[in-house]
């Protein structure tokens, strides 16, 4: 579909009255993006999945009916507009974990698809690779990168797809290297302090990896976060192992 029609589509009255292409797709962009943190609000975590599903969706349509087109200026603004826009919602610090969690899988291929429409955008889509990395923690992202190396489409399979995969890779590597030899894991059993006296290992209320703060989270966000991270990543981490 060319790029005119998709900005015109399912759009209101009031949003055709938007001065721009770009400018009418960040609305709707701003609004698929603020359904995902709205749609845990009544604690139906099933919701997530489907908002996100929808946001992913919408992202791909922007960037299939760009790279069916030539690029031009239009183009290029549009691309811009829509990764400026997620860099600045997953770098919020008002965005919830569990949000951010679910987001993680399914982002890093779409964004690294607008690296390829756009010359202008390969640095930006790395950025919020790398947001991912900091927020969820390497270890959890290194198996969701690897998977979004092997799954361009045609239009898709260049160097441009790669690149901001393959930088945020790196960054997995170097922060998994750091975190080794810096932060050793701790022993399960009993210490005693210099003075003798008998402790036990508290429950973290920090994320190790990323060091956010969980305390705002109750026992069902911390579970859902859980399933989340590694009922998906987990069978994912296993078929790495396979290859």
């Amino acid at each position: 579909m060319p790029i005119n029609g998709l900005v015109n589509l399912h759009l209101s009255e009031s949003d055709q009255q938007q001065p721009s292409a770009a400018q009418s797709i960040a609305l709707r962009l701003q609004r698929a993006l603020l359904s995902c943190p709205k749609s845990i609000e009544g604690g139906d975590f099933s919701k997530l999945e489907e908002a996100i599903s929808e946001l992913v969706d919408f992202l791909n349509s922007i960037s299939d009916a760009i790279a069916s087109e030539s690029q031009n200026e239009d183009s290029d603004e549009i691309v811009f507009e829509v990764l400026s826009q997620i860099h600045g919602f997953v770098g919020s610090s008002s965005v919830d974990q569990v949000v951010l969690d679910a987001l993680s899988f399914e982002l890093p291929k779409a964004v690294a698809r607008f690296a390829c429409v756009s010359k202008r955008c390969p640095n930006i889509a790395e950025d919020i690779i790398e947001v991912f990395i900091e927020t969820c923690g390497p270890r959890d992202m290194l198996p969701i990168l690897c998977e979004a190396l092997g799954a361009p489409s045609n239009k898709f399979g260049i160097p441009g797809y790669f690149s901001p995969l393959l930088g945020g890779l790196a960054k997995v590597t170097t922060k998994q290297q750091s975190q080794s030899k810096h932060n050793p894991e701790p022993h399960s059993r009993p210490y005693r302090t210099h003075k003798g006296q008998r402790k036990q290992w508290t429950k973290q209320t920090t994320d190790v990896e990323t060091g956010r703060d969980l305390k705002h989270l109750d026992h069902e966000q911390q579970k859902t976060r859980l399933v989340n991270r590694w009922s998906r990543s987990g069978a994912r981490r296993s078929q790495l192992q396979e290859i």
